[in-house]
């Protein structure tokens, strides 16, 4: 058989080799799915009229020389009018097949984008935080940074100090310079 054909069986799907089964209602399947099935098609449930299996790249190579010779053109019309609506509904089968494989992967995608962006608006809440804490932290340390030079360059302007303390000040460089 053509290689482009598939077995019609959505669990099975592989490309039709030699030992073909091809059902009367047009469905097709390989050798070992082909070879199990008695009175009824198993995808449309209708009843297998004519089983033609067993069909080779060969033996179709060689009908097709010899089979049509002799034969009235309004048959040979009819027949290759079945052979090309046969041709389309395999065709149409495998892209039904496809189409379901496609609309399935974009599920899968649409999800895994949901769980992304799920995931995104997480990260931007943390970063948010953390640029918070980060503006906290420098307002902290800016603070801090301003406070030592104030009282480094200052001490006086920024705490202005009581009598006492200016006493006890006093006290204290008294007895360092005398220890001095």
């Amino acid at each position: 058989m053509n290689s482009e054909l598939k077995c019609n069986l959505l669990s099975c799907n592989n490309k039709l080799e030699d030992n073909t089964y091809i059902l009367s209602c047009g469905h097709t399947f390989c050798q070992s799915h082909g070879s199990k099935i008695s009175g009824t098609c198993p995808l449309c449930s209708s009843t297998v009229i004519h089983l033609m299996s067993n069909f080779s790249q060969k033996s179709i190579s060689s009908i097709r020389k010899v089979g049509m010779l002799g034969f009235n053109p309004k048959d040979i019309f009819e027949t290759a009018s079945m052979a090309i609506e046969f041709w389309n509904y395999q065709q149409d089968i495998n892209n039904r097949q496809i189409l379901k494989e496609v609309q399935q992967k974009v599920l899968i995608l649409e999800k895994q984008n949901e769980e992304l962006q799920t995931q995104n608006k997480a990260f931007a809440i943390e970063i948010s935080k953390l640029k918070g804490l980060m503006n906290v932290n420098q307002g902290i340390i800016g603070i801090k940074n301003v406070e030592e030079k104030n009282i480094e360059d200052t001490p006086i302007l920024f705490c202005p100090p009581s009598n006492r303390i200016i006493k006890e000040v006093d006290g204290f460089e008294r007895n360092h310079r005398t220890s001095l």
